[in-house]
Parts: C-alpha cells; structure tokens; sequence
C-alpha cells in the first residue's frame, strides 16, 4: 500500500497483517491527516488481535457452556414430567379401585 497517496487511504482503510518478529496479527486502520485542506500525511492506529481472539474464543466458550446448559435442563425437565404425565393420564381413564377402563375411556374415539 502507498501511504503517500491520499487517495488510497481517503475511506479510512484497514487491513490486517502479520508481525515478523513475533509472528501475532496486529491490525492497522490507516486515517488520512489534512492540515489546511492540503493533506499532511497518514495516521496509523494499529492494534494486536491477539487479546481480541483470545475474547472471541472465551465467549464462544462460555455461549456453547450456557447453550449446552439450557439444553440439559430442558431434557431433564422433559423426563422429570414424563412419568407423571403418564400416571395422570392412567388416572384420567382408568378406575381408581379396579384400574379398568372408565366410562371416559370407552368414549373416546
């Protein structure tokens, strides 16, 4: 990139590289810098992405862990009403005594 063409850097372009020394990203926004309506040079803020991967990948981290929570409590929930459920029903269609079917049972379709 030619950092001393304005036009080149008129939108405020970013981009991304990597270090040679240390072989980590850092990202560069380059922001042209005019002084009097004539442009006077280049302004570069950079940045390491090494912080910002490492909160990209705790908080995956952590929205799996609470997805797969809420998962867990929804299938224990499931089973744990399941056999109720199921006792209620017998007992809707059923005698209580004698355990036959009841007159609700033999109406239904």
């Amino acid at each position: 990139m030619d950092l001393t063409d304005p036009a080149l850097v008129l939108g405020g372009q970013s981009c991304s590289r990597v270090n040679r020394e240390s072989g980590t990203e850092i990202y560069d926004i380059y922001v042209p810098v005019y002084l009097d309506g004539a442009f006077a040079g280049i302004l570069l803020v950079g940045t390491s992405m090494g912080t910002t991967a490492a909160a990209v990948r705790t908080t995956t981290l952590l929205v799996f862990a609470g997805t797969s929570f809420a998962c867990l409590i929804f299938v224990y929930t499931m089973f744990a009403n399941f056999h109720p459920n199921q006792q209620l029903v017998h007992l809707a269609y059923h005698h209580s005594l004698t355990g036959l079917p009841n007159k609700v049972y033999l109406e239904e379709p």
